[in-house]
């Protein structure tokens, strides 16, 4: 925090950009009749901002980076201006950031317009810097609007789908669902060199492309089960009855969870006849034998003898004795 009020007119004539710099940091606190303390020192600084705005100097982009992260609003939109003249990728970047941030920014309809003229943003640029920064995702789909990013950016989305960081996985993903069918071709590319996950047969399902169907019919030889019950899932979306057979195979799958995404995808793209029904497999005596003499079924049977299990108890006979007189109802009929 500066001390004395620093003269702005006379920094700008000698093109002092470390007194400028400094002035940034000017505060000037005022306590008005409610107690309220006002910063008087904002005028010094958007000051200093226009007067960095028309130095070429090296380090007047990083002062307008400073600028840009004020918690006055008057220096933030006076830096939106600042960035907006100045060309480049990396002031256009600048204001990306800004109009990613959330909650939105009250300098961002400022940014918008600067945005909208500025000769380097873009979908490409928007892409990246959400990315390698985030922010939010409705802002996202704002600025994008509809447009296609390049094939590279788009590839390296996808390549980002499978990070350590989950955040930075998950920001990929918002990305690669923002492109619809135009991502196809990345997707299956990725499958096609370094396996299909789980993230991306869920990406392939959602967009529907039959196209996906030959990646997808391998992804169910996974052997991760999550792997093969999001490629039955995204079979059961495409719904292309090229994949009967293919499904057949995962109805018996030793995983619950993928018997029971085969058995909705083959019900969604209309199973035919030969497709059988999905059932648990029987056990045999030997098998519930087995279980009975088990640890866990003596541990059900030490909680069915609790006293807080005696309204089970009666709820399981009750039932019992209904599932008996329905039966001796229907023998009768």
């Amino acid at each position: 925090m500066a001390r004395r009020r620093p003269n702005i007119p006379k920094l700008a004539r000698k093109g002092d950009l470390a007194g400028l710099c400094e002035a940034l940091r000017f505060r000037d606190g005022v306590i008005d009749r409610q107690g309220v303390v006002l910063d008087v020192g904002i005028p010094v600084r958007v000051a200093a901002v226009e007067a960095i705005a028309d130095m070429d100097e090296p380090g007047a982009l990083d002062a307008l980076l400073v600028a840009l992260e004020d918690p006055a609003v008057p220096v933030r939109i006076a830096a939106v201006r600042a960035l907006g003249a100045r060309s480049g990728p990396e002031a256009a970047a600048a204001l990306t950031r800004l109009l990613l941030r959330e909650p939105r920014d009250p300098a961002a309809a400022e940014a918008e317009a600067e945005f909208a003229s500025h000769p380097s943003a873009g979908a490409d640029l928007t892409a990246r810097v959400y990315l390698e920064h985030g922010g939010s995702d409705a802002a996202l789909g704002a600025l994008l609007d509809g447009g296609l990013v390049g094939e590279q950016v788009l590839t390296d989305a996808v390549t980002a789908l499978g990070a350590d960081d989950p955040e930075i996985g998950r920001r990929a993903r918002v990305l690669v669902s923002c492109q619809g069918p135009h991502a196809l071709l990345p997707l299956l590319r990725t499958a096609y060199a370094g396996g299909a996950d789980e993230t991306i047969c869920e990406l392939l399902g959602a967009l529907r492309d039959p196209r996906a169907l030959d990646t997808l019919i391998g992804a169910m030889g996974s052997p991760d089960p999550a792997v093969r019950r999001s490629a039955a899932s995204a079979l059961g979306e495409i719904r292309d009855p090229r994949a009967h057979g293919a499904l057949l195979p995962l109805l018996a799958d030793p995983d619950y969870e993928v018997r029971v995404a085969a058995q909705t995808a083959a019900r969604a793209m209309g199973s035919p006849p030969e497709v059988p029904a999905f059932s648990l497999p029987a056990l045999t005596a030997s098998a519930v034998a087995a279980r009975r003499g088990s640890p866990a079924w003596a541990m059900s049977l030490r909680h069915l003898a609790e006293p807080w299990a005696d309204g089970l108890r009666r709820s399981l006979l009750a039932a019992r004795e209904l599932g008996l007189r329905a039966r001796r109802f229907w023998e009768e009929r």
